[in-house]
């Protein structure tokens, strides 16, 4: 946990654009102006969502977004 708040403090020095630090299973993406964030394209083929796919927007109890591939099972 030292080497990631190590990491965070020298990115807040460097004053960068985007954040794009890669944990184990975890990459850290700032919000754009327009409250966008780009998922990445190694996590988008380990969950199988594509371009145009539709997603479910959760917020749960302890306030931590909740994305989830939606779909429609008719």
């Amino acid at each position: 946990m030292k080497v990631f708040l190590d990491i965070l403090t020298e990115y807040k020095y460097n004053n960068r654009k985007e954040v794009n630090i890669k944990l184990p299973h975890k990459i850290i993406k700032k919000l754009d102006d327009l409250g966008r964030i780009h998922i990445a394209k190694e996590i988008r083929i380990q969950v199988d969502i594509e371009e145009g796919d539709a997603m479910l927007v959760e917020v749960n109890e302890r306030s931590q977004i909740i994305l989830t591939k939606y779909e429609d099972k008719v």
